[in-house]
């Protein structure tokens, strides 16, 4: 069917003045909105979406430049940690393989607190094993010997309630100068051990 007045149109060139509408629709029964585009609509249509997909990649990349470059997607040092954040305020050192010695220093550098406890590598640190009594009063023994304890004053139980593992129980050592806490473990061993300094 041809329009009269109508001029010819090449392949995928859209016709000036008639509309994608049902009117049309009646005049053009084969004519399909969808398939009919003009040819530097679809250019420019392509262009625009090559341009965006550089862009997402820059963004993309920018940002992940920027995560490396502070660090959070690659390892902290010790050197980078005390750069941003000063001196540590405690260290772990390794007694044995297996137990684990974290000191915590006051603004002097002199030691606050002592914790005994097993070196645990896995994700939940609560879960890890127990100590023998005998071996932990032998580091204690080392680290803080008697005579640094002073006078011996009082020991006793520790019964309380920790929800919702309830693991608080234990015992405890009262000296001149020093405080030992033993937490009860299971099978009679010792989950950790804490020494702390009196002021």
């Amino acid at each position: 069917m041809k329009l009269k007045g109508a001029a010819p149109r090449s392949p995928g060139a859209l016709h000036k003045g008639f509309l994608c509408d049902d009117r049309r629709a009646k005049i053009l029964p084969t004519f399909s909105c969808e398939a009919v585009s003009h040819p530097e609509t679809v250019k420019e249509t392509r262009y625009a979406d090559r341009v965006m997909r550089r862009i997402r990649k820059f963004v993309i990349f920018g940002v992940a430049g920027v995560l490396i470059s502070s660090g959070t997607l690659s390892g902290q040092s010790r050197e980078e940690l005390r750069r941003k954040y000063g001196e540590p305020v405690s260290e772990t050192f390794m007694l044995s393989p297996g137990i684990s010695a974290t000191a915590t220093y006051a603004t002097n550098g002199r030691i606050t607190e002592l914790l005994i406890a097993p070196r645990t590598t896995g994700l939940i640190k609560s879960r890890g094993g127990t100590l023998s009594q005998d071996t932990v009063r032998t580091i204690l023994d080392e680290l803080v010997p008697r005579s640094a304890r002073g006078k011996h004053l009082i020991s006793g139980f520790v019964n309380l309630t920790c929800l919702p593992e309830n693991e608080c129980q234990g015992s405890s050592e009262q000296f001149q100068n020093v405080t030992i806490y033993y937490n009860a473990g299971r099978d009679g061993g010792l989950n950790y051990a804490v020494v702390q300094w009196k002021e």
